[in-house]
């Protein structure tokens, strides 16, 4: 039995100095994240373009058509016999015309590119809103469920050498099958809890290489480096539900987004209205020979006549679009501050519960684990007891582990419904 003990003692002082060993893990703060996030994300990054295309649609808009130039050559000259005759004789026409629009045409169109192009920008801002909240959430996860991988290698390698003591002692018919066999339930238990926790881990790195846009050949693993007494240090006591809800519809991209698809519709109903006003085209025309007298120099003006069609559909649709913009943006505005709400009530009963739980349980626990196992391999104690206190032991840690994490994401959640950085850890 002592020789387990000591076998036991030296593989829980391994465990512990070596579960962070990892060759290839990164060790990452979360500001540092969030940058490589801003840097490197895919769809960040495609999103620019996106807006970059907007912009360009701007500089579209705000440029005057070509001028078109048509010109007219006689094929045959019965006169001359002569083909395409450029001379004295021939006729050549040219003409050139420019089109003029409408006053107030041309700057609703550019009114127009530039709203579509802000509303890219708030929609831009919004997905980096989403994505801030999965990285940060999924940072937090990764640290705790690295956490809770860290306690299952401690439990496991305590058990391990206990449930191989028992087993030889069994051969000699010193313990019974039963006290056995709720060891090895026990320890089986622990492996496979902590294979499920492995299994997270995997999937949350692999997200959070996606979201930081990691290109690395060889995936690589994230250590988390979260400062826990910030973390913990965050109150929600003192905040006040009203200014939360005013934070958020100051901040949130989304509204802005509403707001300049409404400020866009209310630019093209007024651009509608001028679409049957007539767009102007003034010219120049020379004929050589095709006029009243050779050399025949001429003026054109045109315009369309707006007698059959007079954009009724489209003015009256456009019409129907602003009506109904009030009642979207009433409709964006009730459901951000039912998300803020909502967001608050959760993060503050998180927080609650939080503070009510007696952290220093765990630890109590901690500093009992040798102590027992000694006791247990001495025989100082039953399995039951033995088997109890672990099952108290890892049931008391994992919750702790959880209500942590179930913390940190409310709070995430709330900065998220908030638009921006509404409670710093």
């Amino acid at each position: 039995m002592k020789r387990s003990f000591a076998l036991l003692s030296a593989v829980l002082c391994f465990s512990l100095s070596d579960v962070h060993a990892e060759a290839d893990t990164l060790r990452i703060a979360m500001g540092e994240a969030e940058a490589r996030m801003l840097r490197a994300n895919v769809q960040l990054l495609a999103q620019r373009l996106a807006v970059a295309e907007t912009q360009a649609l701007v500089r579209q808009a705000a440029a005057w058509t070509n001028p078109s130039l048509a010109v007219e050559q006689n094929v045959y000259n019965q006169y001359t016999h002569r083909w395409l005759d450029t001379g004295p004789r021939g006729n050549t026409d040219i003409q050139i015309q420019q089109s003029f629009p409408f006053p107030g045409k041309r700057s609703s169109q550019v009114r127009m590119a530039e709203l579509n192009a802000e509303a890219a920008s708030y929609e831009t801002d919004d997905l980096s809103r989403a994505l801030r909240l999965a990285l940060r959430t999924g940072m937090y996860d990764l640290f705790f469920l690295r956490r809770s991988l860290a306690f299952y290698d401690e439990s496991i390698a305590a058990m391990g050498p206990t449930v191989s003591a028992m087993e030889r002692v069994y051969e000699h018919r010193a313990v019974l099958l039963a006290e056995l066999l709720r060891l090895k339930s026990l320890l089986f238990s622990l492996q496979k809890e902590r294979l499920g926790i492995v299994g997270r881990i995997a999937e949350t790195q692999e997200t959070l290489s996606i979201l930081l846009g990691d290109s690395s050949a060889v995936p690589r693993a994230y250590d988390p480096l979260i400062d826990l007494h910030a973390l913990e240090a965050v109150r929600l006591d003192t905040v006040n539900r009203e200014n939360a809800v005013a934070f958020a519809l100051a901040h949130r991209a989304d509204l802005r987004k509403v707001d300049a698809q409404a400020a866009l519709d209310d630019v093209n109903l007024s651009y509608q209205k001028t679409v049957p006003l007539p767009d102007f085209t003034f010219g120049g025309h020379w004929s050589r020979n095709g006029g009243y007298v050779p050399n025949y120099f001429g003026i054109t003006l045109g315009c369309e006549l707006p007698i059959f069609n007079r954009n009724q559909g489209n003015i009256e649709s456009a019409e129907v679009v602003v009506a109904a913009d009030s009642l979207q943006r009433r409709g964006a505005r009730e459901k951000v501050r039912r998300e803020v709400e909502s967001a608050l009530a959760k993060a503050m009963e998180a927080d609650q519960l939080f503070r009510s739980f007696d952290r220093s349980f765990p630890e109590e626990y901690r500093s009992l684990v040798a102590d027992m196992v000694s006791n247990y391999a001495k025989r100082n104690m039953s399995v039951v007891e033995f088997t109890d206190f672990i099952e108290s032991y890892r049931s008391s840690m994992r919750q702790m582990n959880e209500l942590e994490n179930d913390r940190a994401d409310a709070l995430e959640a709330l900065n998220d419904a908030a638009g921006a950085t509404f409670i710093a850890p």
